[in-house]
């Protein structure tokens, strides 16, 4: 009787491969509900369909040690609520924007990130055009990944890179409250 009799044959093998083989594998499988996973995408369903648009949307900060799951969890939440149907005016509304913020912590490249979720290959655009493409999409929530990176930089790149996003937040109240969004954070909480 084999030790791993418990598991299906294709996790079996994988027990005894090299790290990188098996992580490589367990990326491919769909997201695996728990329950502080399940209750947080309740609380960003909940944060999307109510809180967007308030005068000061609330942010979510995920912390946790590598390899946790914080990364999945967002990228299974944005997948969870994809592009909708192309609307007359010709752009399809994204509910959930899903970006990584960039290991240089540059606002530009921040920024260009955004840019690429609505309109891929479009190129670089000012801060006040970024959100004018938001706003245009409909996004509603802004998820941002790897939001550690921020630390990489000196205090006034974290204060660019925090601009954009809060600039992007009083823009659209601004215009309206048409283009309303909330940000979400994730970084690892490493010391």
């Amino acid at each position: 009787m084999s030790t791993y009799a418990h598991l299906g044959d294709h996790t079996a093998k994988l027990v005894n491969e090299a790290f990188e083989v098996k992580t490589r594998a367990m990326r491919t499988l769909p997201f695996i509900p728990y329950a502080e996973g399940v209750a947080l995408l309740r609380w960003l369903s909940f944060l999307r369909r109510v809180d967007a648009g308030c005068d000061r949307p609330r942010s979510i900060h995920l912390l946790g040690a590598p390899g946790a799951g914080k990364s999945r969890l967002l990228s299974h939440y944005a997948g969870l609520n994809p592009p909708e149907e192309r609307n007359p005016a010709g752009t399809r509304p994204i509910p959930v924007a899903f970006v990584e913020c960039p290991s240089d912590t540059n606002p530009k490249s921040l920024r260009s990130g955004i840019i690429e979720q609505c309109l891929p290959g479009f190129g670089d655009l000012s801060a006040n055009e970024a959100v004018d493409l938001l706003e245009s999409y409909g996004v509603r929530q802004l998820l941002i990944d790897e939001g550690g990176n921020l630390l990489n930089g000196g205090a006034s790149c974290q204060q660019e890179c925090l601009f954009v996003v809060s600039e992007e937040n009083h823009e659209c109240r601004n215009h309206g409250g048409d283009c309303d969004h909330q940000s979400v954070g994730e970084r690892t909480g490493e010391g």
